[in-house]
């Protein structure tokens, strides 16, 4: 049961009528020309964010409004989602134009991207997307890849994802992107009213490694990007069609559901069916991106700490759907959560003061118990005293039943630009009701005991909540500022041998007014820091000061971070021992 809060009485319910479009671009990444995987230098480039999303974390939530992370090797930009009104489309394209700036801003001079794939998010009410991305896949996917991918694209994925539809294709940027985006606005609304064109005879996958499905550029029976228009189609009716006729058709069906966008992204896509201007698989537009300077989004004024009297106010976990914040004053530390479309609300009203009055009343009275502990906590705001595991905040992915095919193959063609595997015929699994009811059973039990587990004498609240890295404010009236102390994450160490490089994440406070102390208890090799970042080089060739060869080297790496009145310690304690992962020490 949510906590009753006069906060759900001061900022109202989140709306659910408005549909987000949003855009994530993936980019490979090379060196000198050799590709290499941006997990394994992400972490070293001065990208202006925090880390705050529980699901991903490499996501850094950036001060440009959008996301920089890493999907598998690739780097990849999300921008904020796009409520699908007027001109969104160039809202989204320059969004998208303003990530890759950034990304391109950080990197060194030596390291350059290239597009890699487009994913289209179109929001959905949750209890309905498995239904609607599968009749999506089976009506609109042939449509989507003439209107999104290039003639040596692989395919496209139609993604089942928490409260929204994923369309993955080809990378597309300017004209392209614009015509991708409202055609896939207009194709999920028409998929959740069941409406379409006839159905064709193609093969889809069930993708192996998340729900959803995919469909190759041969599922059609026919090379649909080598023939293009011209490709020969069969109806399920036995009826044989022309792509470039059907694509009219599908367009028909989705064109008077795009809803109020602007007539010139119509008009745009009506030239591109009716084939004034080419489809990307027919060869590039020559049209010049759009040069829109997206104005700033309320995800980005999440950053910073406020101070308010008696209290101060921080992120600690973001998501694009949700955000927590720390309430932090001298006798105790809360939450609130936050849902997105309340957001701006929340923002300006505990900046103008008319919030003051409720989270100080709440910050000085006595804990309630109650623990922010699941994801369907995070649709109403609330005001919680403790926060459970972040991961649980989460909405969970949709499963679609039965397994792939095939597995997902990693040359670029197989792995298709997140497209997934070569051609083959999914087998769907059989409907087994005595399998679900069992399955219900088992995890009806399993949280029976997490609930008896989290109650046990010696644990009145949830298991193993995180204490929080930020020791509570000293002293705090309203005549006197509030001290936010850093907050120091998990030292890191990666594994390039023989060089371990450890970093720590320090957020709260600007680096620079930091005094960073790192100590190394094994003498060997040699020890460079700068900052929240170490280097241990240990060579094993047997020059003066060199480790001895061993499986790994023993002893521990120590960094003390310090300020005006406080210091604080993280400890790695296993060497370089490769594939022992770090162990923190937390803070207070």
């Amino acid at each position: 049961m949510f906590p009753r809060t006069d906060l759900r009485t001061a900022l109202g319910r989140p709306s659910s009528d408005r549909t987000l479009v949003g855009l994530e671009h993936e980019y490979s990444v090379t060196r000198s020309g050799r590709p290499i995987d941006f997990r394994a230098l992400m972490h070293r480039l001065p990208i202006d964010g925090r880390r705050l999303d529980p699901g991903d974390p490499n996501a850094y939530r950036c001060r440009w409004g959008g996301v920089i992370t890493a999907d598998a090797e690739e780097a990849e930009v999300a921008t904020p989602p796009v409520e699908a009104a007027g001109g969104f489309a160039r809202v989204l394209e320059g969004w998208g134009a303003k990530g890759r700036e950034h990304l391109l801003n950080v990197l060194p001079g030596d390291v350059d991207v290239a597009g890699y794939s487009t994913h289209l998010s179109v929001s959905l009410a949750r209890r309905r997307s498995h239904r609607i991305a599968r009749f999506y896949a089976g009506h609109f996917s042939p449509a989507l890849m003439l209107m999104m991918d290039r003639r040596d694209s692989p395919g496209v994925r139609v993604r089942i994802r928490p409260g929204r539809i994923e369309l993955c294709g080809e990378y597309v940027t300017g004209r392209a992107l614009r015509n991708a985006s409202v055609f896939a606005l207009g194709s999920v609304r028409a998929a959740a009213l069941g409406s379409s064109p006839p159905a064709l005879r193609f093969r889809r996958q069930t993708l192996h490694e998340r729900p959803g499905w995919y469909v190759d550029r041969s599922a059609l029976g026919v090379d649909l990007y080598e023939k293009g228009r011209d490709a020969d189609l069969e109806y399920v009716s036995g009826e044989t069609v022309s792509a470039g006729e059907h694509l009219e058709r599908t367009w028909a069906t989705v064109r008077p559901l795009v809803g109020d966008v602007a007539a010139e992204e119509i008009d745009s896509i009506d030239r591109v069916v009716r084939g004034d201007l080419p489809l990307p698989c027919e060869g590039p537009d020559d049209a010049p991106a759009a040069r829109m300077a997206p104005s700033g989004t309320v995800f980005a004024e999440i950053l910073g700490a406020r101070v308010r009297p008696g209290y101060a106010v921080r992120a600690t976990l973001a998501t694009w759907d949700v955000t927590v914040f720390e309430l932090i004053s001298s006798g105790r530390v809360g939450y609130a959560s936050i849902p997105s479309p309340l957001l701006s609300c929340f923002l300006a009203r505990l900046d103008d003061g008319s919030l003051d009055p409720l989270i100080t009343r709440y910050l000085d009275g006595a804990p309630r118990g109650a623990v922010l502990a699941s994801h369907r906590q995070t649709r109403s705001p609330g005001l919680f005293d403790e926060l459970g595991s972040p991961t649980e905040l989460l909405a969970p992915e949709i499963g679609i039943g039965g397994r792939g095919a095939l597995g997902a193959a990693r040359s670029r063609r197989d792995k298709g630009r997140r497209q997934g595997p070569r051609p083959g015929v999914a087998v769907p699994a059989r409907r087994r009701p005595w399998r679900a009811i069992a399955g219900a059973a088992v995890i009806l039990v399993l949280i029976a005991a997490v609930a008896l587990a989290r109650r046990s004498p010696g644990d009145k609240g949830v298991a193993a909540a995180p204490v929080p890295a930020v020791s509570p404010v000293a002293s705090v009236t309203p005549d006197e500022p509030v001290i936010v102390l850093p907050r120091l994450g998990r030292m890191v160490a990666t594994f390039d041998l023989p060089v371990t490089t450890y970093r720590v994440q320090v957020d709260g406070v600007d680096p620079s007014e930091l005094t960073f102390d790192w100590t190394l208890s094994n003498g060997c090799g040699d020890f460079e820091t700068d900052g929240a970042m170490a280097r241990w080089i240990h060579p094993h060739d047997g020059s003066p000061g060199a480790c001895p060869v061993e499986p790994f080297h023993p002893g521990k790496v120590t960094l003390a971070v310090s300020g005006d009145g406080f210091s604080c310690t993280v400890v790695y304690r296993d060497g370089s021992e490769e594939g022992k992962g770090p162990r923190p020490k937390t803070c207070a």
